[in-house]
């Protein structure tokens, strides 16, 4: 006997956008990574031990007095030392406090600009494509369906560019 016809049809899988247009996002959310997912834990699992990591604590993230001018003056001295100048946006409303575009070829210089700022605005949460980064550290959230952020120990900034970052990273 032979099967049936499938019901949900599956078509061809989406094209590329041709080469380059890909976008990578440098963004700072209002909102921090830790207490959104830590939220959603608490949303789907309701005990007392997932409770503690939203509690008594407040999900928006405050910037420092003065960090558009740390944003700005750190991303004009990576500009400087990589020659790549992205720019930077700091929206009223939304979703971020501040974003910085970069294409897809631009990659390591958008990994190593969230290292430098995140060393200067410390205990900020920035998010780069998938990964987010906290006090010059990477993270990523735990394979599967996991609602934690673990640190990501095979992301690394290449040696050449931390020797041009020296005294930022």
């Amino acid at each position: 006997m032979s099967r049936p016809l499938p019901t949900t049809p599956h078509g061809p899988r989406r094209r590329r956008r041709p080469d380059g247009a890909r976008r990578l996002l440098l963004a700072c959310p209002r909102v921090a990574p830790d207490y959104e997912l830590g939220a959603l834990r608490v949303l789907m699992k309701p005990h007392d031990w997932t409770r503690g990591a939203i509690e008594h604590r407040a999900p928006l993230q405050v910037l420092p007095a003065g960090a558009g001018a740390v944003v700005t003056h750190v991303r004009d001295a990576v500009a400087r030392r990589l020659g790549v100048e992205p720019p930077v946006y700091f929206p009223e409303a939304g979703d971020f406090l501040f974003v910085a575009e970069f294409s897809e070829s631009e990659t390591d210089a958008a990994r190593a600009l969230a290292v430098a700022l995140s060393r200067k605005l410390a205990g900020v949460w920035l998010t780069v494509d998938r990964l987010f980064v906290r006090d010059g550290r990477f993270f990523r959230r735990e394979r599967g369906f996991k609602l934690n952020l673990v640190e990501a120990t095979n992301v690394h900034l290449k040696r050449d560019v931390r020797a041009r970052l020296k005294d930022l990273v």
